[in-house]
């Protein structure tokens, strides 16, 4: 029982581990798709916005 009931505790804890480094990975992941879309909308908007070269150097 003892011995049992010292392995499941670890057992738990590496799966948790494993867990949360996937859920860390999964954010990462979708925070890069996010700024990379956001940064491709902005780029869009400034560069309609503006019109041509003009606009890119122009800070909303």
């Amino acid at each position: 029982m003892h011995m049992l009931g010292n392995r499941s505790p670890n057992k738990r804890k590496a799966l948790y581990c494993r867990v949360s480094l996937h859920k860390n990975l999964v954010e990462q992941t979708m925070r890069q798709i996010y700024s990379m879309v956001r940064l491709k909308k902005k780029h869009r908007m400034r560069l309609t916005r503006g019109g041509g070269s003009h606009g890119k150097h122009s800070k909303l």
